[in-house]
This record gives C-alpha cells, sequence and structure tokens, in this order.
C-alpha cells in the first residue's frame, strides 16, 4: 500500500489555488511598487521644500547682514561702538548664533551664543565687495549660515571691514521635518486608499471569476477540447455525447482533466480521489482507470489515447480533440 503521508500537490482546486497565489502575488507586488514610489516621491518632495526654504533663508539673512554692515559703516564715522555691540546683541538674541564686526583689521564686536562652539570661517581674499553666504557645522556640530557683509562708508571706494553673522538653520531643520512628517501623512494617506482599492479590485475579479482552469463556459463547466465537464450537475460530454460515470469516476477524470497533459502518480490519484480512505491502494486506481475507460468507450473508440498510462510514472489526460474518432454508435 502507498505511503499516504506526504502532502500532494494536486486536486480538484490546484489550478484555482494558483490563481489565487498569482492573484495575491500581483497585489504584493503592486503594493511594494506603490510604497517604493511613495517614498521616492516624498523623499523628492521633502528635499525640493528644505532646498526652497534654505534659498529663501539665505536671502532674508543676507538683506539682513548687508543692513547691518551699511549702519556699522554709519555707526563708526560717528564713533558709536556701543550701537554696533547693541545691535549685534540683540541679533544674537535673536536668530544669529555669532557676530562678528572687524573695520580696519580691528575686531569690534565678537559675540556669540554661550553653548555655540565657533570653528574659523572661509578666509576671506582680498577685499570683500559684496554679500556671500555659505553653510557650514561648528565644531559642536550646529548648521549655521554663514554670512560676510563688507562694511562701506561713503566717500571710500574700498570696503573698511567686514560684518561676519553666523545665522540658526535650526527653525529650516524644524519646518522641513514638520513638512516631512507632513508628507508621511499624506502619502500613507494615498496608499491606504490605493491599497484599498487594489485589494477590492482582486476580491471582485476572484468574485466574478469562473471556474479556474481554462477554458471554461459560462455555467462552470470545465472544458478539455471534445470534453466538457460539468462540476456542478456532475455530468459529462464528450462532443455533446453524454456519459454516465460513477462518483468515483468522475472524481478520477475530473482531477486529470484539471492539469491535462499532466502526469499524476498513483499516490497523487488517491489523495484526490480516496483522500479519506486508508485503505485505497494502486489496485483501486487501475480498477477505477479501468471502468473509467470502459464508459468512454461509448463514445470513443479509443479512450486510452484519452486517459493516457504513462508506464512507470501514473497517468495524464489528452482533452479529445476534432481528430480524435467518435463511437458513432
Amino acid at each position: 500500500m502507498l505511503a499516504r503521508d506526504t502532502p500532494v500537490p494536486y486536486g480538484r482546486f490546484v489550478e484555482r489555488t494558483r490563481r489565487w497565489w498569482a492573484g495575491w502575488t500581483v497585489v504584493v507586488v503592486a503594493i511594494g511598487a506603490l510604497i517604493g514610489l511613495s517614498v521616492v516621491l516624498g523623499s523628492v518632495s521633502v528635499r525640493a521644500y528644505r532646498a526652497w526654504l534654505e534659498a529663501d533663508y539665505a536671502v532674508q539673512a543676507e538683506q539682513m547682514a548687508a543692513t547691518y554692515a551699511r549702519a556699522v559703516g554709519r555707526w563708526w564715522l560717528r564713533g558709536d561702538t556701543e550701537m554696533t555691540a547693541e545691535a549685534a546683541r540683540l541679533m544674537v538674541v535673536g536668530s544669529a548664533r555669532f557676530v562678528r564686526v572687524v573695520i580696519c583689521e580691528e575686531t569690534l564686536v565678537d559675540l556669540r551664543d554661550d553653548d555655540f562652539v565657533e570653528e574659523p570661517g572661509p578666509a576671506v581674499e582680498g577685499d570683500l565687495l559684496q554679500t556671500q553666504a555659505t553653510t557650514r557645522r561648528s565644531i559642536g556640530g550646529a548648521l549655521v549660515l554663514d554670512v560676510l557683509a563688507p562694511v562701506s562708508v561713503s566717500g571710500l571706494e574700498r570696503p573698511i571691514g567686514i560684518v561676519r553673522i553666523g545665522f540658526d538653520l535650526t527653525s529650516v531643520a524644524e519646518q522641513a521635518r514638520t513638512r516631512a512628517w507632513g508628507t508621511v501623512g499624506v502619502v500613507a494617506a494615498c496608499d491606504l486608499v490605493a491599497l484599498g482599492a487594489i485589494v477590492g479590485l482582486v476580491a471582485l475579479f476572484r468574485r466574478t471569476s469562473r471556474w479556474a482552469g481554462s477554458p471554461a463556459d459560462a455555467d462552470h463547466a470545465l472544458v478539455r477540447g471534445g470534453l466538457r465537464i460539468d462540476p456542478l450537475s456532475k455530468t459529462i460530454a464528450v462532443h455533446g455525447r453524454p456519459v454516465g460515470l460513477t462518483p468515483k469516476q468522475f472524481e478520477l477524470l475530473l482531477l486529470l482533466a484539471e492539469i491535462p497533459d499532466r502526469v499524476l502518480s498513483d499516490g497523487d490519484i488517491l489523495a484526490g480521489v480516496w483522500p479519506e480512505s486508508p485503505y485505497a491502494d494502486s489496485r483501486d486506481v487501475k480498477q477505477c482507470v479501468y471502468t473509467l475507460r470502459r464508459r468512454l468507450e461509448r463514445v470513443l473508440e479509443r479512450p486510452s489515447d484519452v486517459v493516457v498510462n504513462v508506464k512507470g510514472y501514473g497517468y495524464k489526460l489528452v482533452p479529445p480533440g476534432d481528430d480524435v474518432d467518435v463511437d458513432p454508435s
């Protein structure tokens, strides 16, 4: 007697199961592609938004530094260093991390946050004729916008000094982070809607699909060449001629028809036709094949060409086509 403890990958709904797995594989791939695309688009959006914020912040910072540099020039002419220092303190209290004013190579103001450790800024070669801004990190890791502005006075062609202001970029990072979380929320909501639509379409497709396996007609009959099997009414017909079968014969023919031209061993057939019987063996398979062929002899001259014995392996179904002789009697 054959061992029956090994799962057999064949059965009445084997093609339906494969169709089910194929459908959900498509869903998983679609979900992965959707999430990947969402991550890419979200990342690009956040980076673009942060670049725009930094550019806008840099414009405002340069304008502020240029305005302060012009004021420093007027205060220097009046000898009002106190006003220069007071304005610097106000900027440090606000958005600036440090302020340095150098006039005629003499440092008039050098203020910074108590918790800010600054590294030397970029060197200035020659006379600084216009405002410059660069983004860099301090020794403590703070991200600052280092702005250099020339100090000029009326009547002199060349600048008399330089104003260096380090503006804090933390606010820009926080706004970008807030935008990132907002983008994540929007993308996640869109993904959920799209995933719901995909799952709904797959479920609708599965619900409306007909009997698994091709080709099948509208009333769930399984059609293989000239052979038509209706699993609901438990009837078969060969080229339109009905053939009466016993339940086991019908189960055997249906099992073979689910996967045409694929060889099923005795163990596969036992698992599909006698799943609950521990006493069935290869003799029952051979007897069922023999009686099935005898029934098919009523409509086919050579039923052994349809239910084919592959010696040493098992049995397979070769669907009867137009070239199969039909017994006219």
